[in-house]
């Protein structure tokens, strides 16, 4: 039936219960990294694969050191690869924003970052669109690793 909904039980250990996490689509998967517990408490930065081939979750376990606990950030897939920009994380119970960018490659399983980490402490999220730049807390980003300006 097409314009239906089915619940999928899916195989093998799953994410914990998460929000303001991202979820991204490549290809048959579903990468699904960070977010919090709900309670803002606890912010993940494990990073999930859902096989739509296999109905199976699996926690992935990527070489190099990757990115900071995080929620409310982005993330899209392009490629073999997913990137992930910004979010929000926790020190000594005061909110940092982040604008950091991340690159996950499905194909070697490894993280790279693409720019120094920078964290602002006030400052209101816009939305990201991926094409050249990319406008977010007022930065302008002219390619992955490059800050142009900050305001």
């Amino acid at each position: 039936k097409q314009n239906t909904w089915k619940r999928l039980i899916a195989w093998g250990q799953h994410p914990p219960k998460l929000r303001k996490h991202t979820a991204v689509s490549a290809g048959d998967k579903m990468l699904v990294f960070g977010g919090d517990d709900g309670l803002r408490t606890l912010y993940r930065k494990d990073l999930w694969e859902y096989s739509m081939k296999r109905n199976k979750w699996k926690q992935l376990k990527p070489k190099g050191r990757g990115p900071s606990e995080r929620a409310a950030h982005t993330a899209v897939s392009a490629g073999d690869k997913m990137l992930v920009f910004g979010g929000e994380k926790k020190e000594q119970n005061k909110k940092h924003l982040l604008m950091d960018l991340w690159e996950y490659s499905m194909k070697q399983n490894t993280w790279k970052q693409l720019n120094k980490t920078m964290l602002l402490r006030r400052g209101k999220r816009k939305d990201v669109t991926w094409k050249t730049i990319v406008h977010v807390w007022q930065a302008q980003l002219c390619r992955p690793g490059a800050v142009k300006s900050v305001r």
